[in-house]
């Protein structure tokens, strides 16, 4: 008899353990308190943190008992035991008391009724204390100086209640407290914190969660920063004179984390500007097919966890070369060997020329010819009588970068006589 006890006892702290148990409770009616009834006996109970569970030798046999009523009273000066729980069942022998206070004495009498509303004496008062709460985390580090993150780490609760744990979070001079995160195992002791602000204090305290959902008291609070963006480039420079290109330079930022400058690029300065290339020198060539054409830029720095400085508030043009100025023709005649024409220079880059000559008259010219040469004139010895030709000059510089054709110059070749 006394193995079965144990066993019932062992399997109701199971079932206690495991929050799996119901009991069949009512309200009763005004009883009537007859001496004669059997009390209660035997009462056994295993104390939880905010739980008790009972057993008792029921009467399943006795005829006249129709359940049995619980009563509770804090155990301090001047309290009443207080009916908790009535159970319509005789053949019933535990019963869960729950939602109590942690660390607390109670005082507990359990009484018979029958069916014709007729309850027995109070059983010999049981007093019993509810185990004491989880103690709080004493371990938190906290890790920072990471980007938009927070990361806590800890050591493992050792008391085999905790299930898990519930992180908090709170702001700087903000006084009220989010859950932020919970983990739901005893050995799970690192929360990562996402979505944060970059360079920004965030507050953390940690409470172990127990079986039957009890938190223990907060653990110490911790401070964590997180990273900071890099600063922002400072000198960056742009070319305007360079052919087909755009050379930008900037200082190196000093920080030693940043991995890489990435460059935005508009053809307006008020424009949007658009990231183009992401490079880890401090210098870029922006190759452009149009001469004289103009851009803006900004750049920001990137570190290796990939957070990007802000931008810098005025952009920087830059220009690639702009063509040489065209020369000007200064005398176009015809010889007798042939129409000659000559041309100054008005750009000191002018290296070179390209003759551009066009037979017929205004309305019907032919396909252009293109004459190179080096020299400031030249004699056109391939001219037909009859015909009028116009000439434009072009000026090439050591890049190969042609100006902009002079006006077209037009002279006509007389008709020879019969």
């Amino acid at each position: 008899m006394e193995k079965l006890r144990i066993s019932i006892l062992i399997l109701l702290a199971i079932v206690v353990q495991g929050c799996l148990f119901e009991q069949e409770t009512r309200t009763p009616k005004q009883l009537r308190s007859d001496k004669s009834l059997p009390i209660v006996k035997r009462i056994q109970y295993i104390p939880d943190t905010t739980a008790i569970a009972f057993e008792w030798l029921p009467y399943s046999e006795n005829p006249q008992i129709a359940g049995y009523n619980i009563y509770r009273a804090e155990a301090k000066e001047g309290s009443k035991l207080k009916l908790v729980a009535s159970i319509p069942n005789k053949i019933s022998s535990h019963y869960v008391d729950s939602g109590l206070k942690p660390n607390t004495e109670y005082l507990y009498s359990f009484t018979v009724y029958t069916k014709d509303g007729r309850e027995s004496r109070g059983s010999k008062v049981v007093k019993i204390k509810t185990i004491k709460p989880i103690t709080p985390l004493h371990y938190i580090i906290p890790i920072g100086n990471l980007p938009n993150m927070a990361k806590l780490i800890w050591r493992p609760h050792t008391d085999p209640r905790v299930v898990g744990y519930v992180v908090e979070r709170n702001e700087l001079y903000n006084q009220e407290w989010k859950k932020v995160g919970e983990l739901h195992h005893r050995l799970s002791v690192e929360f990562i914190d996402k979505g944060l602000e970059t360079n920004k204090i965030y507050r953390y305290r940690v409470r172990a969660k127990s079986y039957d959902g009890v938190l223990s008291k907060p653990s110490k609070v911790v401070d964590v920063r997180t990273k900071a963006l890099p600063k922002p480039v400072q000198g960056l420079t742009a070319s305007t004179n360079l052919p087909k290109k755009i050379k930008l330079s900037w200082k190196p930022n000093r920080e030693p984390d940043v991995v890489g400058y990435r460059i935005y690029r508009s053809e307006e300065n008020d424009g949007d500007f658009e990231s183009i290339k992401e490079v880890q020198g401090n210098s870029y060539i922006d190759r452009i097919s149009e001469d004289g054409k103009q851009m803006f830029y900004k750049i920001s720095a990137v570190d290796n966890f990939g957070l990007e400085s802000l931008l810098n508030d005025v952009p920087v043009m830059g220009t690639t070369l702009i063509k040489p100025k065209p020369p000007k023709i200064v005398e176009l005649k015809l010889t007798k060997k042939g129409v000659f024409i000559r041309w100054e220079p008005l750009d000191p880059r002018s290296l070179k020329y390209v003759i551009i000559k066009r037979s017929g008259n205004m309305w019907l010219k032919g396909k252009p010819q293109y004459i190179r040469v080096n020299r400031t004139e030249y004699l056109d010895k391939n001219v037909q009588p009859g015909i009028s030709y116009s000439y434009q000059i072009e000026s090439v510089d050591r890049f190969d970068i042609v100006s902009l054709p002079t006006e077209e110059s037009e002279i006509t070749i007389p008709k020879s006589e019969p």
